[in-house]
């Protein structure tokens, strides 16, 4: 009985650390998306806006706040 606890334990183990399939693995050669029509708009998504970003700020890195409650800017 032990041993078939184990079993299915360790069943359990593998199937949760799988990778996940539905994942986008994406490509070597992204297009740029279009430029916004309005970039200014308080109602567009953040996710909008910063995913055109092309390249990382030019920022020196630093934290911000504590380390349980903080970000890291300039990465």
């Amino acid at each position: 009985m032990r041993s078939t606890s184990f079993c299915l334990l360790a069943l359990a183990a593998a199937l949760v650390a799988s990778p996940a399939l539905a994942q986008d693995k994406g490509t070597l050669n992204p297009e740029p998306l279009p430029p916004l029509a309005n970039p200014a708009d308080p109602n567009l998504p953040a996710k909008q806006v910063f995913g055109r970003a092309l390249t990382p700020v030019e920022a020196r890195a630093r934290s911000i706040g504590f380390y349980s409650r903080g970000c890291l800017a300039g990465a």
